[in-house]
This record gives structure tokens, C-alpha cells and sequence, in this order.
């Protein structure tokens, strides 16, 4: 494709991006590429490139080596400007590069002699290069993206974020990659794993006011990324800056469409689920304490959602033989509302996040990052979308989970900037885990909570139907359950036709229930040497070491 078909004169250099490929680190970007000149479409050697940006304390250098070469690592993500400076050449200026977590962008950058006279130069864009070097398949989301779609249905979370990438969806347990099941994905954010340490399922969560960029990977990736079958969630969190900047939140959603009926087909019980409010509001504020030196970042949002959980009760119709009325286009009974009752379940999260920059000189830096998301859970939060039967003991509660993650991370640049090295140490504490939540029971129809706890839950199998003694006996039986108006649409007829059947139904309190405390300490060392000898290559290796208690 040609930009205009003569520009005319062109006092500065040329720039095309060819390709981006993986990048050193799972919490940085970079930028490489190649300095020619401009007439002779010769290399350019010893051409020093400047790399800045607002999300950049100070700035980075890198020297062309004999091919024209340069690279820059360790880069946060966000927007760079590259000035390039030869002696005898032009200064040149490549604006608005923008550096994604865990790519490096490349470009090829044109300089013009001092001599040169202005004769007319032809821009020609040239064709994106595939990075043949790279099988990784997924996708990356900005906070630019995140701040105009409002990913989420049930909280504003970067794991909502992942569901935008082909391939990514939820199952009952987390998110779901190609096939793969939720406690098989790797979760890390700023360089920490945060999966559950008991069953492996997402241990922590940030809203997405919080977050700088999610990286998405579906498959293909490296060797470096490991504890994982599935795919990798990678998202690096907000840092200050040289100005103060900062930001009130207020993200609030009144109501939405009914949801489709949840229950077995022909069973007297079934559940829909409606949202009552899905509200989340909070701070932010990052900035300098040194300018180019150290810089802060700290955030607080509470998130509130709240759902009613209808418990319906329906009856089967008899044909007049003894046999249901069955539904023309499923071939399930036709089933008849009798009788519902509303439970409401709200979900309170206070998220934070604090993050101090230090920037010791060009080539050395350190991050400290915490993070965390204490949550409490009231109502009906074990009634949510269940399709058996449950007597209100069972499903009644209070629950509390939460985490707190703590990092510290150094990068640096060695040997005249050929060897990088990275080193994080991780502390992440979580209690009450995502599929063993901290179960406080309440009073449920002058049933004690200290009793509830103790009670025993009972789970009879095969079909029965809704009025059973075994069921009626249950203190914590729905009161609603118990009136005439059911009494009399579901007692079995004369001619043996049950109209409410009910299969698994169970009574009792909540069963086994667990108290969990989660810790895992952790530690990444990374070693990247650069060498020239036939080519450009680059060797990475280093040790990933966690000890995991539940």
C-alpha cells in the first residue's frame, strides 16, 4: 500500500513496524529493530536510540551494533518515543510505538545523511512480517479497551476480561482455554502466581480500574510459563508516574433482563436467578515522590452485587392415564408454576492495591506491589443456580474469602546491558479458598446457626416425591413449601400420578464445610544473555520455585 504517491521532501527518518515477537519477562515489553540509511539502505552502526515514555522512569539506551541492530528490554507498557543520533546522520523521531506485556515490538528505522539535498523520496509501506520464531496464540486487552467496554457481567474483574479472546469461556469453576478445564489456567499478576494452592482455580481477583493490561495466552507459549495445561492469564497492575494523576470511579447497574429457568426437566423444583443492583465505586491516585526516581501508585474499591434467587415449585399435569403431559417440542413434561419464593444473596469485595517504583539508575530497578480482595458473602449464596432440591439449611450462610498478595521485583541489565536478569519473591495468603469458602451459619426458621453447623446433610437418592415425611420433618422445609395450596397440587393422585417428583433432594444443614487458610512463598530467577557469533541470539534460563501450604 502507498502512503500518497510522492511526498515530497522528507526532513526526517522512515519507521515501519515489521513484527512483534515474545518479549524477556512476563511483566515487561521491548523494543528492537534496525537503523539503515536512508539512501544507501546500508546498516547503520553505533547509532545511539533513545527510548522514552511517560510510563518510563527516565530513559533507555541501546547502541546499533554492526548490522544496525539495537534492542531495548525491560520496558513497562505503555506508549514510547524513539529518538535516534549518528554522527554525520539526521536526528530522527519515531513517535506513538506503542509496548505490549510480553511482546517487543520491532521497527526498522531510516536516518538521511547531513548531506542530503531534499530529493523527492516515495514512502512505501511495507508488508507486516509473521514472527515465524513465535507459535503463541491469545490476545492482549489495554486499559484503554477496558475503560470503553465493560467487560463483566457479575463484577468488573480482569478474569472477565480473558472471555474476549477466541477460545476463552467460563465453566463452573473459572476460565475455560481450548478445552481445558478452570483449575488448569495459570494466573499471575505482577510476576505472582495467584491460583488457588488447595485446587489450583483463581485464588485472586483486581478490579479493572486497577489494571494496566491483561495477557492473554491460549496456547503456544514458552517454556518460561509453567504450572499450567490450560492457558495463562498475565496481568501487570498501574504504577505512578512523573504526574500526579488519579481518578473516582462509579460503575452502577440497576437491573437487567430475566434469566432463563434453571432445573431438571419434569422436577418440581427449579431456580432463576435475577440481579437486584451490580454496583462498584472507588479511587485511585498515583504520582512522583521522586521524579524519575520512585513513584507510587494506591487504589481502594468496594464492589457490591447482589442477585434474587427464586426457588420455584411446579407440577407435572396428568395426561388422564396416569402418564405427564409431555411438551411437543422437548419431550419433557409439561411442568405448571405453583408456588415461588424470592432469597437474595449480596457479594461484598473491598479490592486494593499499592505499588511503589524505584528506579536506582538506567539499568536497575526494583517494584513493590500489593494487592488484595477480602469478600463476604450474605444471604443465599449456596442456593445460586441449583437444580435439586435444598431445605434452606443447606443453603442459608454467610461466607468469607479473600487474599492478599505481596511482591517484590528487581530487573537489571548487565554486562554492557548482554545479560538481563530478573528476580521476584512472592508471598500470597488466602483464606477462605473459591471452592471452600469460611462457612459462618445463621439462624434459619428458629434453627441456631451453632446447630445448623452440626447438623448433618442428607441427600436421599432416587425420585420421591415433594411432600415426603422425609422432607416435611426438616425444621429449615420452606414455609412456603409447607402450605395447603402445594399440599394439594402435589399430593399423588388416585391413580398413582405424582405430579411433583423430586430427584437427590436433600435436607439437613450444609454438610462438610471447611475453614481454609491458603499461603504460598514463592521465587523466580531469570537469566537472559545476548551474543553475537553467527547471528543474534539470545539465551534464557533461570528456576521457578514455590512452597504451597493449604
Amino acid at each position: 500500500m502507498r502512503f500518497n504517491k510522492c511526498l515530497g521532501i522528507l526532513a526526517a527518518g522512515l519507521a515501519s513496524i515489521t513484527f512483534a515477537r515474545p518479549a524477556l519477562a512476563q511483566t515487561t515489553g521491548g523494543l528492537a529493530g534496525q537503523i539503515i540509511d536512508a539512501n544507501t539502505q546500508n546498516p547503520v552502526t553505533d547509532a545511539v536510540v533513545i527510548a522514552s515514555s511517560t510510563a518510563l522512569q527516565g530513559e533507555q539506551t541501546a547502541v546499533s551494533d554492526a548490522q544496525g541492530q539495537f534492542e531495548i528490554t525491560l520496558l513497562p507498557t505503555g506508549v514510547y518515543t524513539l529518538n535516534v543520533q549518528r554522527e554525520g546522520y539526521q536526528a530522527f523521531t519515531q513517535s506513538g510505538l506503542t509496548v505490549r506485556l510480553d511482546k517487543t515490538i520491532r521497527v526498522k528505522l531510516s536516518l538521511l545523511p547531513d548531506t542530503y539535498q531534499g530529493a523527492a523520496v516515495e514512502i512505501v509501506a511495507q508488508k507486516p512480517t509473521i514472527a515465524v520464531t513465535a507459535t503463541e496464540v491469545g490476545g492482549t486487552v489495554s486499559k484503554e479497551q477496558m475503560s470503553l467496554v465493560p467487560y463483566g457481567r457479575a463484577a468488573r474483574n480482569f478474569e472477565a476480561v480473558a472471555t474476549s479472546i477466541p477460545g476463552v469461556h467460563t465453566d463452573g469453576v473459572g476460565i475455560a482455554m481450548n478445552g481445558s478445564g478452570g483449575p488448569e489456567q495459570n494466573y499471575i499478576i505482577d510476576g505472582v502466581q495467584v491460583n488457588d494452592p488447595a485446587v489450583g482455580t483463581q485464588g485472586t481477583t483486581l478490579i479493572q480500574d486497577f489494571v494496566q493490561e491483561v495477557d492473554i495466552k491460549t496456547g503456544g507459549y514458552q517454556a518460561e510459563y509453567g504450572r499450567a495445561s490450560g492457558g495463562i492469564i498475565n496481568v501487570v497492575t498501574k504504577s505512578g508516574g512523573n504526574e500526579f494523576h488519579g481518578s473516582v470511579f462509579v460503575n452502577y447497574s440497576p437491573f437487567e433482563a430475566a434469566r432463563k429457568q434453571i432445573g431438571q426437566l419434569g422436577q418440581a423444583i427449579s431456580s432463576q436467578t435475577a440481579q437486584r443492583y451490580n454496583l462498584d465505586f472507588g479511587v485511585e491516585l498515583g504520582g512522583p515522590i521522586l521524579k524519575d526516581k520512585l513513584w507510587f501508585f494506591a487504589g481502594f474499591a468496594p464492589q457490591l452485587t447482589s442477585l434474587n434467587f427464586d426457588r420455584i415449585i411446579s407440577r407435572r399435569t396428568d395426561d388422564g392415564t396416569g402418564r405427564p403431559v409431555l411438551d411437543a417440542s422437548t419431550g419433557a413434561a409439561q411442568t405448571t408454576e405453583i408456588a415461588r419464593k424470592t432469597y437474595s444473596a449480596t457479594n461484598t469485595a473491598y479490592q486494593f492495591t499499592g505499588k511503589l517504583t524505584f528506579a536506582l539508575n538506567e539499568n536497575h530497578s526494583l517494584a513493590l506491589a500489593v494487592y488484595g480482595n477480602p469478600t463476604t458473602g450474605t444471604g443465599a449464596p449456596g442456593g445460586i443456580g441449583t437444580t435439586v432440591g435444598l431445605n434452606e439449611g443447606a443453603f442459608i450462610y454467610d461466607q468469607q474469602s479473600g487474599s492478599t498478595d505481596v511482591s517484590l521485583r528487581y530487573s537489571g541489565k548487565l554486562l554492557n546491558k548482554t545479560m538481563l536478569v530478573e528476580a521476584t519473591g512472592a508471598y500470597h495468603h488466602q483464606f477462605g479458598g473459591a471452592r471452600s469458602p469460611t462457612v459462618n451459619f445463621t439462624t434459619v426458621d428458629g434453627v441456631s446457626g451453632a446447630t445448623l453447623r452440626d447438623t448433618p446433610a442428607i441427600s436421599y437418592r432416587g425420585v420421591l416425591n415433594l411432600l415426603s415425611p422425609y422432607f416435611q420433618a426438616d425444621p429449615t422445609t420452606p414455609d412456603y413449601q409447607k402450605t395447603g395450596i402445594v399440599a394439594e397440587k402435589c399430593a399423588i393422585t388416585a391413580s398413582g400420578f405424582d405430579p411433583c417428583p423430586v430427584n437427590r433432594y436433600r435436607t439437613g444443614g450444609q454438610g462438610f464445610v471447611s475453614s481454609a487458610t491458603l499461603d504460598r512463598v514463592g521465587g523466580i530467577l531469570k537469566l537472559s544473555n545476548f551474543v553475537d557469533l553467527a547471528g543474534h541470539h539470545q539465551f534464557k534460563y533461570g528456576i521457578d520455585g514455590a512452597q504451597d501450604r493449604y
